[in-house]
């Protein structure tokens, strides 16, 4: 006698949840569109060059936290490298720190819309840009910045999240330090886009999956 068996119903996979606060790394590749002409400053017997650069790329990380109710709150060191351009010489770097924080839209969903906003401080360091009778040094060039922008992330899994942003951004430059340092007579302002990708890291003990209620 063959006797019946019941087959039960394949089980639902769990619902996603995003997670609602904690702390977040994020690591990134950005490109970066600096728009400035050619700067030449002179005084106290050196010239300091800053000159007119071609896109760059680099990298990042930030940390900070997120917040249900605030958003997305983080300090963000970023460094790209650009070629001078015209001439082939004076091979530059950018780098910045900055007090960055998004919005998200959707917060319950995989894909999080967000604006941002950020400040902070950078320096723009030109290999031998600073250049005397006797000696050449690199000129260090430094000043406040601001961005505005926006992107997307996607959920992979409530730790681990993908992000595309984009972002447009107004550094300007106060001080120059070389053979000599000094405070510029007028501001030198760059402007320029950075757009960037990379993934996030999300230590939330809150993060999880919700199980099937019986």
């Amino acid at each position: 006698m063959v006797k019946p068996v019941m087959l039960l119903p394949k089980q639902a996979d769990p619902p996603f949840v995003p997670p609602e606060s904690g702390l977040l790394l994020r690591i990134l590749t950005p490109m970066q569109l600096l728009n400035h002409d050619d700067v030449v400053v002179s005084g106290s017997g050196s010239a300091e060059v800053m000159p007119a650069v071609h896109p760059g790329v680099g990298f990042g990380v930030t940390a900070g936290m997120r917040d249900k109710s605030m958003g997305e709150v983080d300090v963000s060191y970023q460094r790209t490298y650009h070629r001078a351009s015209g001439v082939d010489a004076f091979p530059s770097s950018f780098r910045a720190i900055d007090l960055q924080w998004r919005v998200h839209g959707r917060p319950e969903e995989r894909l999080q819309p967000y604006v941002m906003a950020a400040g902070g401080i950078q320096e723009m360091r030109v290999t031998d840009g600073s250049v005397s009778a006797t000696s050449i040094e690199d000129a260090r060039w430094g000043g406040p910045n601001w961005q505005l922008g926006g992107g997307a992330t996607y959920f992979v899994s409530p730790r681990l999240s993908v992000f595309v942003e984009g972002a447009y951004r107004s550094a300007h430059y106060r001080r120059v330090e070389g053979i000599a340092d000094g405070q510029l007579q007028e501001w030198v302002r760059s402007r320029g886009i950075r757009v960037a990708s990379g993934v996030a890291f999300r230590f939330d003990p809150s993060a999880r999956t919700v199980p099937e209620s019986e």
